[in-house]
């Protein structure tokens, strides 16, 4: 019988803590600014004016016009900070409001750098690959976005 018990007590010790599983990264999350935006080598696309995008802690990517959800497919997005560089990927939400085409939206694959207030995300548009590098060379179908974040008012 106390053999029952000891084993119960190890096998319980030794299972690993709820409490301790992995943390989402959440260094993205929050509004940003674009500051330029740079598609197949041409540079400085301009962002509509009002033009913001959320990042939320439950894994949506929301595009904003002077405060409103801009028109458009919904987002999620989903981070790999652990890879070099590091990932993410971006694709239609599957619920998506009535009246938006979700099949006509593809997957975005990128990278992504954050250094202090700047986000970079480097992605292939409309199922291209994901690029390896942070550019955009002329011609080709990969989108570079810098944004900056908005602060918080106190």
């Amino acid at each position: 019988m106390n053999v029952v018990l000891i084993l119960g007590v190890a096998v319980g010790l030794s299972a690993p803590n709820l409490k301790d599983s992995p943390k989402k990264d959440t260094a993205i999350v929050g509004e940003w600014v674009p500051e330029s935006m740079t598609m197949g080598g041409k540079m400085n696309l301009k962002p509509p004016a009002g033009m913001r995008y959320e990042f939320t802690a439950d894994g949506q990517w929301i595009s904003r016009r002077e405060g409103a959800a801009a028109k458009g497919v919904p987002r999620d997005y989903k981070l790999d900070p652990k890879a070099n560089p590091p990932t993410i990927d971006v694709a239609p939400i599957a619920a998506a409001p009535a009246g938006v085409a979700v099949a006509a939206a593809q997957p975005m694959l990128g990278i992504y750098k954050l250094e202090g207030d700047t986000l970079t995300i480097c992605f292939g548009v409309n199922g291209e690959e994901r690029p390896k590098t942070f550019e955009s060379p002329e011609g080709s179908r990969v989108m570079m976005m810098v944004l900056k974040r908005v602060k918080k008012k106190e």
